[in-house]
């Protein structure tokens, strides 16, 4: 499913100059896809590089590839029926008021490229406040995805915004790869703020849920609906409207005789967020 997109309605706060929020968002929408694509295509030519590095070795030693690929051949495809195209049991995500932010959230943000991999589709509803993706590659190649649920801030004072951001993570981790092969897969809780006025900025951080890669490398990591939560301070200004989003992003890669999964589906569960140290602002 290559760059596939989830459109859904965005929720505008009421009072607000929805003229002026759209068209900022709209840019803030673009400069994303660009960052996007950027950071894709860094982690496909950073694995290709790996993969072929290796190559010199495996000919000085002059190993038969084919022999490799049968004497594992079993194992893997036994490997790749457990864990593909694995689907998340049912999740009751919390819903509770403001001012600790709960779903539903405000807005949607996807963005994918699948590259003709075995499983490639999105998970998103800012209604739930379900991110996440399942990229599984059992043919070579390389996908990475981000998915987002976010909702506006307007500063009506200056100072230091403090947001926790608390998830609820299922899923699987999955890298194999021998002799000839090379394979990669991560996945991401994110925190994603972006300052809509003239001086555009982006602030982010990240807490890893799942990264491993190599050569001659087996993982399988499952994770049923475990805790994770990430945090970022910020500046902001006072009369200037964020959108604070959270954000699943996730990649894998497999090359040569190699298999990566990164399928994670992640409810934000709340995201507490304070102006200065005070308590949780509305």
């Amino acid at each position: 499913m290559e760059n596939e997109r989830i459109e859904r309605k965005i929720v505008y706060p009421k009072g607000s100059d929805r003229e002026t929020l759209k068209k900022l968002h709209s840019i803030a929408s673009e400069r994303r896809k660009e960052q996007f694509t950027k950071q894709h295509e860094e982690f496909i030519k950073t694995a290709k590089l790996k993969a072929e590095s290796l190559s010199p070795l495996v000919d000085m030693l002059n190993i038969d590839r084919k022999r490799v690929e049968e004497t594992i051949s079993n194992t893997r495809k036994a490997m790749q029926e457990r864990i593909g195209n694995k689907e998340p049991p049912t999740f009751e995500s919390e819903v509770s008021h403001n001012p600790v932010r709960y779903a539903p959230f405000d807005m949607p943000y996807t963005n994918i490229s699948c590259g003709g991999i075995t499983y490639c589709s999105l998970r998103n509803d800012p209604n739930s406040g379900e991110i996440g993706a399942d990229l599984a590659i059992f043919n070579g190649g390389g996908g990475s995805s981000v998915s987002s649920i976010g909702f506006w801030y307007y500063a009506g004072q200056s100072g230091t915004l403090s947001v926790i951001i608390n998830a609820s993570v299922w899923g699987s981790g999955y890298v194999f790869s021998a002799l000839f092969g090379y394979a990669s897969a991560y996945a991401r809780l994110r925190a994603y703020i972006e300052k809509y006025s003239s001086d555009f900025k982006v602030y982010t951080s990240s807490t890893n849920i799942y990264d491993r890669s190599g050569v001659l490398e087996f993982d399988i990591t499952n994770f049923d609906w475990q805790s994770f939560s990430v945090g970022i301070s910020i500046p902001v200004d006072a009369g200037t409207w964020y959108a604070i989003w959270a954000d699943a992003v996730q990649g894998a890669y497999a090359g040569g005789i190699a298999d990566s999964v990164s399928n994670f589906d992640m409810y934000v569960n709340s995201v507490v967020y304070s102006l200065d140290g005070g308590g949780p602002i509305m």
